[in-house]
């Protein structure tokens, strides 16, 4: 028997989710501590070296800061296991649930210790249950050379994106 439902997301997808959340990311306006605006741009599916994972969202906010975010409908186990994986490389890590998920609470204590942000989706908003801590180089866990690798890989990205825009413009 059953406690709670294992899965009541309906018909969307993560791929769903993921689309969602990349057009608030990009519609949306940042402001720095400075009451600056801040330049942000969203990347879907970007396969990072040196963990053998894929990053379903980066998210570079101003100069440098890079933000992963890792969607999932049902599986929260999985999910935390590749948010922490990304801490290898990221300023910060998100794990974004439909909000008919059930996440016990021994995951929602893992979450908090391994300072991975919590972020829900209703199918209509994004909620940020848990706010993501600094990942710094001072805890021994941030690779300096995969971030470089990563960074390398967003600056292509970013150029692609930007000649497809030119792209568009031309039509």
């Amino acid at each position: 028997m059953e406690l709670l439902p294992f899965n009541r997301c309906g018909s969307v997808s993560e791929y769903d989710m993921q689309n969602a959340l990349v057009k608030v990311i990009r519609n949306r306006e940042y402001w720095d501590s400075n009451y600056s605006q801040m330049y942000h741009s969203a990347f879907t599916e970007v396969t990072i070296p040196g963990i053998g994972r894929r990053s379903d969202i980066i998210i570079k906010m101003g100069g440098s800061k890079l933000i992963n975010i890792e969607c999932k409908l049902i599986h929260y186990s999985s999910v935390l296991e590749q948010a922490v994986d990304h801490l290898r490389w990221c300023d910060y890590s998100y794990i974004c649930l439909h909000s008919t998920a059930f996440v016990p609470n021994y995951i929602v204590h893992k979450i908090i210790k391994d300072g991975v942000g919590l972020i829900y989706w209703t199918g209509e908003a994004f909620i940020e249950v848990l706010h993501a801590y600094y990942n710094s180089y001072k805890k021994g866990f941030k690779d300096k050379e995969i971030r470089e690798k990563v960074d390398r890989i967003i600056q292509q990205k970013s150029s692609e994106q930007a000649g497809n825009k030119v792209k568009q413009l031309e039509w």
